[in-house]
Parts: structure tokens; sequence; C-alpha cells
């Protein structure tokens, strides 16, 4: 049988990790196997991953069947338990090709799934009856050091403090959740609100109550 020419899958040319996610998981799943692998135990291990689901068992069979049209899979058939023989699936060299360009695409989009993942958690959240949204926060480490670097970085000049207050505050109504702020605290002092650690968690309601009436 020839394996035909090394290439990318169709599906790889898309948009990677959003489109066509089953593909590369079922190379995965069958380069890890020792011996071939029947349909049924793919989509086993594929739903006690997290990635597909009894209900794919259609698409999973179709996606086999491409595979092994564009060489980068192989069947065998083999005897069933009292039952007709069933096929069952072995990676060929083509595909571990193609997996390993997965690799490579499926880091790139980790990246921007990461970032996106990163923004979309710190939205604005509203807060009590007074509808306070805080985005970033900033807590206990910056009392008493107020270090400016925040603010000279803050391309909204979101960041406030007078004289008297010991620490820095974010404006939630005007950040712009950009995060610039966050690398540039020597103290590391400010976090997302989502990501504020356990032992700093008043620091999100401070942060908000000092904007109330302002």
């Amino acid at each position: 049988m020839s394996l035909g020419p090394v290439e990318p899958s169709r599906r790889m040319r898309g948009s990677g990790l959003l489109h066509g996610f089953f593909e590369p998981c079922v190379l995965l799943l069958l380069s890890e196997s020792q011996v071939p692998a029947h349909g049924y135990r793919l989509l086993a291990r594929l739903t006690s991953w997290g990635v597909g689901s009894a209900a794919d068992r259609g698409n999973l069979y179709r996606l086999l069947h491409r595979l092994e049209r564009d060489g980068l899979i192989r069947s065998t058939r083999q005897a069933g338990h009292g039952g007709p023989e069933r096929r069952a699936y072995l990676l060929t060299a083509a595909g571990r090709a193609t997996l390993a360009r997965w690799e490579d695409v499926l880091e790139r989009d980790r990246a921007a799934l990461d970032d996106f993942l990163r923004r979309a958690r710190k939205q604005p959240r509203y807060r009590g009856e007074g509808r306070i949204k805080v985005t970033y926060v900033i807590t206990e480490p910056c009392i008493g050091v107020k270090d400016a670097s925040c603010v000279a970085v803050c391309p909204v000049d979101c960041i406030y403090s007078t004289n008297d207050d010991e620490q820095y505050y974010i404006n939630p109504d005007e950040c712009i959740d950009c995060g610039a702020c966050e690398p540039e605290c020597p103290v590391n002092a400010i976090f997302a609100e989502d990501e504020v650690p356990t032992q700093w968690q008043n620091f999100i309601q401070i942060n908000a109550d000092y904007f109330k009436d302002r």
C-alpha cells in the first residue's frame, strides 16, 4: 500500500485547534498504542480524555476512513470475540510526520488561546448593588511601598492614590485590562481579580470601595 506524500492533513490548513482537534487527538492516541487499536477503544479513550463522546462514533469512523485514505493510518482486520472481524488501526510514518506538524500548529494556537482565556477571565465583573466592576487589583504588598512603576506604564492613567493613602488603587471604570501594570510591580502586588491569592481576597472589595463615591 502506498502511503503517498507526507503532506499536512487538509484540516490542519484551517484554524488549528479550533478546527478538527479530533484529528490530532486520534493520531496521538494511535502513536501511543503499542498494538493496533480498534475504533471503539479509541472512542472510549477520547471520551475519558474529554475530547469525544458516544455521540461522536460516526464522526470518528469517518475520520478514520479519511486518515487511512490519506495514508496517515492503515488498518488490519482482526478476529472478533465470537463475532465478525473488526478493523484495527495503526499510525503510519506519514501519520507520525503529520502529528509532529500538528504539535507545531497547536503550540502556536495555544499561545492565542491562553491570551484569549486570560483576557476573557479578566472581563469587568460587577459587585454589589453599586455595580462596581473590578479588573486588576492592587493588594497588600503595595502598602507602605507605593512604587510608581505601575503608574508610569498605565496607558490610560487609571491608577490613583493620594499622599494620605497607603497604596495605589486601580479605577475599574477606566481600566482597559491591558495588563501592562502587572509585570512592572516590583513587589508583585497586582493581580487580575480571579487570580488574587486567597490571603488577599479582601483587597478586591477594598479596591472597589475606594472608588464608590468618587
